[in-house]
């Protein structure tokens, strides 16, 4: 069977498209570009985070800034996210999430929970070397007002 050079060519642009994936890898916060609400955890701005593309989902998994994953609160499991953008609601413990691609370099996600609703977007520059997340409404375990952004810088 002979591989015509179309095909090449679509296997060549497929690969591409899935390296050039601008959310993937890992990203060091920007503190000094960083807006918080009052009663945020100032333990976010030691904390870089590492975007996995995997089969139909991104993982963010959170690492202290010298390399160390970090844990959640029962101290049995690493901090990671499971972002599915399809716009199909889940159930992740207490949350209702649902997740939407906007364009290839935005996303956002709605969380409904127990005390409240947020809107998380991501966005990553023309530039691919910063990703902003903008959190607004209330914290879905805390009712805390949220008006935050966060700006990480991508690592190399």
């Amino acid at each position: 069977m002979a591989i015509t050079p179309a095909a090449v060519l679509m296997l060549f642009a497929a690969g591409l498209a899935l390296a050039a994936d601008p959310f993937v890898g890992t990203w060091k916060p920007n503190p000094d570009k960083w807006k918080d609400s009052p009663g945020a955890p100032t333990s976010r701005k030691s904390e870089a985070l590492k975007l996995e593309a995997l089969a139909n989902h991104y993982r963010q998994t959170q690492y202290t800034l010298d390399g160390k994953p970090v844990m959640r609160a029962d101290r049995k499991t690493l901090a990671t996210s499971d972002f599915f953008l399809d716009g199909k609601e889940y159930q992740m413990g207490m949350m209702t999430i649902v997740g939407q691609r906007i364009d290839e370099r935005h996303f956002k996600e709605t969380a409904k929970g127990e005390k409240g609703t947020s809107i998380i977007e991501y966005v990553v520059s023309a530039d691919g070397k910063t990703l902003t997340v903008t959190r607004k409404g209330t914290g879905t375990n805390t009712g805390r007002t949220l008006d935050e952004v966060h700006v990480y810088d991508k690592q190399q």
